[in-house]
């Protein structure tokens, strides 16, 4: 005859190995595809305050709509560009990830601070078109050069695209 501790120790073994088993087959997905990239327009529905960026918040927008699908953008204030992109992942949960611009060097008004790029986390909602874009909202933002978006998940990079401001 089992005794019961015997048995209570059988079926926590069981448990632990069930579960192991389970933790194991269970595949996770993640894919990022370019829909599209270039000058979007679209309205600015609220703004939160970002610290870091060069103009202090980050703008919530309404779909995107693209304008032109380019690589040269004219560095002008109001320009917005960026890409569209659709993340695949289990279910239609969130997913993180960091989105990050590469500029040249930029010099706030009152010439303080001076920097290169912007990094921030994002949840964005998975198996749906999603927008990054960068307004040029500030004369200390309109600068002529390579810009650079790019999208990270776990720490690395998944989607980079490289625009020419001129």
């Amino acid at each position: 005859m089992i005794k019961p501790l015997s048995l209570g120790l059988v079926a926590f073994l069981l448990l632990i190995n069930a579960r192991t088993n389970a933790q194991q087959t269970v595949v996770h997905t993640f894919e990022i595809t370019e829909v599209s990239y270039g000058i979007y327009t679209s309205k600015t529905v609220a703004k939160e305050p970002m610290a870091g960026s060069p103009t202090g918040n980050h703008n919530v927008t309404a779909p995107s709509i693209l304008v032109k699908k380019t690589l040269r953008v004219p560095a002008k204030s109001g320009i917005k560009f960026g890409a569209d992109y659709k993340v695949s992942a289990d279910g239609n949960e969130t997913v993180p990830v960091e989105v990050e611009w590469i500029y040249p060097e930029m010099h706030d008004p009152a010439g303080r601070i001076t920097n290169t790029s912007l990094k921030y986390p994002l949840a964005i909602p998975a198996n749906m078109v999603n927008n990054s874009s960068y307004t040029l909202e500030k004369k200390h933002e309109v600068l002529k050069g390579n810009w650079v978006l790019n999208i990270y998940h776990d720490g690395k990079i998944v989607y980079s695209k490289k625009f020419q401001l001129y």
